[in-house]
């Protein structure tokens, strides 16, 4: 039953060990936080992939607005780059993408081992967005195919 559970948690433990042995690097944070967080993270980007392809008319358009959306997200939302150095404009847009605040928690939860009390707002705000996104999608959706 449990399983499954317990494979991962030694996926867990060797990339962690792995980490610690090639980049000297230690995890201070609580890992079911980390897999909630990363389970609301997930519902949230399938959200927005359901809501944006109830809007386009084929697969191939689906596939472009989502590679429009997420690759210069990578860039912009603090993963590769921090924010503070972006032009107040692109801050704007960053800070309002989910990806930002995933990262932020995900950073200090698992970097610094801040604990859950610190992002409450963040994690408030990320389960809004999440209930928002699947109500839009669940109302737009349709089962028809649209006309090209």
């Amino acid at each position: 039953r449990y399983k499954n559970f317990h494979n991962f948690s030694h996926y867990f433990e060797y990339t962690l060990s792995i980490l610690k042995v090639i980049f000297n690097y230690s995890f201070s944070g609580s890992p079911l936080l980390i897999l909630g967080v990363i389970l609301l993270s997930s519902l949230i980007f399938i959200g927005i992939g359901i809501l944006l392809s109830n809007f386009v008319s084929s697969v191939e358009n689906g596939n472009n607005l989502i590679n429009f959306i997420s690759f210069p997200a990578a860039f912009l939302c603090g993963i590769f780059m921090p924010i503070d150095t972006l032009p107040k404009i692109v801050q704007f847009v960053a800070n309002i993408h989910p990806l930002t605040h995933l990262a932020d928690v995900m950073r200090g939860v698992a970097n610094y081992g801040n604990p859950v009390n610190r992002y409450t707002i963040t994690l408030g705000l990320m389960l809004l967005l999440f209930l928002i996104i699947t109500a839009t999608s669940i109302r737009t959706f349709r089962w028809q195919e649209k006309e090209a």
